[in-house]
């Protein structure tokens, strides 16, 4: 006689491992602990909770891990992130200027297919500038530091296209650079390594 706990698998999913640093298919069990009999489990004598299993590395997580965004919902986040950053970029700008809307269009048209100039004109009628943080927030916690700079300087080199980033383009750029938890003087290096006038 004695005691064996026995996992159930209740959902099979893919989530961004710890251990492995990469999304992995694993899966949501719960751990059940069991009275058994000659070794064979016979009677159940509660739930002592759920876990995540990782079927690469075999560890297994607490279940807030599958709080932790996906490599590949990470990139949709970002895709939409660039899209609608860069044209509120371009909106706080020369509207008019063809190599800021230029920038602009190849730079969200590198993820997103089918973007063109036309398309940008009806986001630059429909966004509002107070969207900007929303878009930002979920990747303060799916980029690391160096991501973080490359996606800032990417959005500065938008906002420099046409010449030194206005101080509406400027104000912006900082604000994005705050929701990614960058502090003030980290951005504003970045913003002087991106785009001509930048340290001004």
């Amino acid at each position: 006689m004695g005691t064996k706990v026995r996992a159930k698998v209740l959902q099979a999913l893919l989530f961004a491992c710890p251990h492995c640093r990469a999304d992995r298919q694993g899966a949501l069990v719960s751990l059940r602990r069991w009275f058994t009999l000659f070794f064979l489990p016979v009677i159940p004598l509660g739930e002592l909770g759920r876990a995540v299993r990782c079927d690469t590395c075999r560890n297994s997580f607490d279940p807030a891990v599958l709080e932790l965004p996906t490599g590949a919902g990470v990139a949709q986040v970002r895709s939409d992130a660039v899209r609608v950053l860069a044209a509120l970029l371009v909106g706080a700008g020369d509207r008019t200027a063809l190599a800021l809307r230029a920038s602009a269009v190849r730079t969200i048209g590198s993820l997103v297919a089918g973007y063109d100039d036309a398309t940008l004109t009806t986001d630059l009628e429909v966004l509002d500038p107070a969207q900007a943080p929303q878009y930002v927030a979920p990747l303060a916690d799916g980029l690391d530091l160096g991501s973080k700079e490359r996606f800032l300087a990417e959005l500065t080199t938008v906002a420099g296209a046409a010449g030194p980033p206005t101080p509406a383009q400027r104000q912006l750029l900082e604000q994005i650079g705050a929701a990614l938890g960058l502090t003030p003087a980290h951005v504003a290096g970045v913003i002087a390594t991106s785009a001509p006038g930048g340290a001004r």
